[in-house]
């Protein structure tokens, strides 16, 4: 019998720690959930090779982002070793995914209110011209998927808990602020790095930092759901426009790069233009987003969060009434 293939909603709550499990546990078993997710998308037929790809990457986004939550319980050594395995692992496939989303930014640019017919086909052309060199590497994506998935095989087959099997409940509250701190912190540092400098290792940074703690309020919406699902809603906006700056950086970098007469002056002129006028209005919608969700001190909001995490393992568990 065939095993029905989990809803998104099912797979989102399994993704969360639970109330009846320590953080060790519930560490390991969403680690675990992660790289076998990360193994199967890989497998995935010709067809969905792109799309896997992509589900993949964020299969090993999220495994990073656990893991820098809890690092303070783990061995530096053990951290270490795992977060460049995973980070490893999604360079391989890294170069597939920046040239599929290439092409995504030229469509969402061509599909823009407000681009002029005229600038549509500078864009359509320019993805035409873009979209060529895949056609002479198609062994490149299979290379990559090879060279990841024997990576992950290798994770795989060491998956025992990646921090200390003694963590208990008296060091969760700890643990957890120190995570949420420093993923607060080291974003709010890049926000303040962007807003200043308008460089673009700063958004690259900054839209790392965010999706870490993005996935992190995630893991903990049990915590307090209403509240977490609205602050992962907004860092989820801002991740999507901090991408969209970074992609439409790609897009420019990958014009300078063509061969000289690939395409006309005015077409690309026409182009370099929307990326920019996209990009200023991209980057704007993020700092107003970030005014409001890094608002704080870092030790005030990863204390508050730490703090419904301690309430939230206090409480008893549904159906079960307090003792006094």
């Amino acid at each position: 019998m065939t095993r029905p293939r989990p809803t998104r909603y099912n797979r989102e709550m399994e993704l969360q720690f639970k109330q009846d499990e320590s953080l060790a546990a519930g560490t390991q078993r969403i680690l675990e959930m992660q790289l076998v997710a990360a193994l199967e998308y890989l497998k995935a037929p010709p067809e969905r090779r792109d799309e896997g790809i992509h589900e993949c990457r964020k299969c090993l986004k999220y495994a990073r982002a656990l893991l820098r939550l809890v690092q303070e319980g783990m061995p530096k050594k053990a951290f270490r070793k795992w977060n460049l395995s995973l980070r490893d692992a999604a360079r391989c496939i890294s170069g597939a995914r920046d040239a599929k989303a290439l092409l995504e930014c030229l469509d969402t640019l061509a599909g823009e209110a407000g681009t002029a017919e005229a600038n549509r086909a500078s864009l359509r052309a320019c993805r035409d011209v873009l979209s060529r060199p895949q056609a002479d590497s198609q062994t490149k994506p299979v290379s990559a998927e090879g060279t990841a998935e024997k990576a992950f095989l290798l994770i795989s087959g060491k998956l025992t808990t990646p921090h200390d099997p003694a963590l208990g409940r008296g060091r969760e509250t700890r643990i957890l602020r120190a995570g949420l701190r420093r993923s607060y912190a080291l974003g709010r540092r890049a926000m303040a790095r962007m807003r200043k400098t308008g460089d673009m290792e700063a958004v690259h940074e900054w839209r790392k930092r965010a999706k870490d703690l993005r996935y992190q309020v995630a893991m903990l919406r049990a915590v307090w759901p209403g509240v977490c699902d609205a602050l992962e809603a907004e860092l989820h906006q801002l991740t999507d426009c901090l991408g969209h700056v970074h992609d439409l950086d790609l897009v420019e970098a990958a014009l300078a790069a063509l061969p000289q007469g690939s395409l006309s002056e005015e077409t690309i002129s026409a182009v370099e233009a929307c990326a920019d006028h996209s990009a200023e209005s991209a980057a704007a919608e993020a700092l107003r987003l970030g005014a409001r969700l890094y608002g704080d001190k870092p030790d005030n909001f990863a204390g508050a969060v730490a703090g419904w995490w301690k309430l939230w393992r206090d409480e008893p568990p549904p159906g079960q009434k307090r003792t006094n």
